[in-house]
């Protein structure tokens, strides 16, 4: 066949270059659109993992709280103990170097109130309310750092989940992002393809109307030589 001046300009390349175009927009918004869609959903389990998150921290703190109260109270209770032990052993001491007291009148009665028995007596009662009160006072020490060492390691230990958590979430958004990042790959390289067979198959019927429009100039100039031809016979 042979070759002539095509007409570009033909309405049946505008038509098909239209019908082209249309075909890869609707398939670019369409792609457009899920890949849009998945970005939404990626958005919103990454906020779920936020709420989770914040969930989670919020009753880990709020047991750490509840466990720091329970321990102040305990402490406060323990100060109260001291305090009564305190209270009672110096009122006992007091009762027993009473001039009321039993002892001091078996004492008085017996002639050894102003001896040195009377005196060692004393000296043993106020020995005895001082160890009451050290006792007592040891008792609370004691108390005291063991409240004040679990209020730590209550602190410590939430701290240690709240970084778990944090690391948990963490992974858990990176999964998400990497998800939505191989669905979006996925989408791209179909709708690169699609637009690749889209232009392949367009340029082949573009072919087939350059080839279409030389059969017709052939034909025309076949015609136009043929009458040519009887003119002159």
């Amino acid at each position: 066949m042979a070759s002539y001046n095509v007409n570009y300009d033909d309405e049946r390349f505008t038509q098909l270059e239209q019908e082209k175009q249309s075909e890869l927009n609707k398939y670019n918004q369409t792609y457009d659109a899920l890949i849009d869609e998945r970005n939404q959903f990626t958005n919103q389990q990454q906020n779920l993992v936020d709420k989770w998150q914040q969930t989670q921290e919020q009753i880990a703190n709020d047991n750490l709280n509840h466990q720091i109260n329970l321990y102040n109270q305990q402490k406060e209770q323990a100060e109260k103990s001291y305090q009564k032990e305190a209270n009672a052993s110096y009122i006992d001491y007091l009762k027993e170097t009473s001039n009321q007291s039993v002892s001091r009148e078996n004492l008085a009665q017996n002639g050894l109130s102003n001896g040195g028995y009377g005196e060692s007596s004393k000296v043993s009662m106020y020995n005895t309310y001082q160890n009451r009160i050290a006792s007592a006072r040891q008792s609370k020490e004691t108390a005291m750092l063991e409240f004040n060492n679990a209020i730590k390691e209550a602190q410590l230990t939430n701290n240690a989940t709240l970084a778990e958590n944090a690391l948990t979430a963490l992974k858990e958004k990176m999964n998400i992002l990497l998800e939505g990042f191989n669905y979006k790959d996925t989408a791209t390289q179909n709708k690169l393809n699609w637009e690749y067979n889209i232009n392949n198959n367009y340029y082949d019927r573009y072919k087939d109307v350059e080839s279409q429009i030389n059969y017709e100039n052939e034909q025309a100039e076949a015609i136009r030589q043929y009458q040519e031809q009887m003119e002159y016979q």
